[in-house]
């Protein structure tokens, strides 16, 4: 009896930390879209004062930070996507399944170069 009891103690306390694991990654989640949402109202700013050729050095420095922080935040997306895509590979299985197949066709489309940019254009 008393073993019963105390896996249902650790069923709980699992329980609870799960539903504050899933309300933690909604606030984190929460945070890095509204920063991404920052980063790219300063870019467009930033960029706004380039096209009135009004971007002087100290502006240009922190286009580049800016950039620079979009690009970490655009790393850590993918980063996230492909542990998402991992997880559900090893639920489903290794085998030779329309699942599979999608999956290697959508890393193949996402893996190919969509354009180049030379000097601007």
């Amino acid at each position: 009896m008393h073993r019963d009891n105390s896996l249902e103690l650790v069923k709980d306390k699992l329980k609870q930390l799960k539903r504050e694991l899933k309300q933690w990654r909604v606030e984190v989640y929460n945070k890095e879209v509204n920063q991404k949402k920052k980063l790219l109202e300063e870019l467009g700013f930033l960029d706004k004062c380039d096209d009135d050729g009004m971007l002087h050095e100290e502006l240009q420095l922190k286009r580049i930070h800016v950039l620079k922080d979009l690009n970490m935040l655009n790393e850590k997306e993918i980063l996230v996507a492909k542990q998402k895509v991992r997880i559900e590979w090893l639920k489903k299985g290794d085998t030779n399944s329309r699942y599979y197949y999608s999956k290697i066709k959508w890393k193949m489309m996402n893996n190919g170069i969509k354009g180049l940019y030379i000097e601007g254009e």
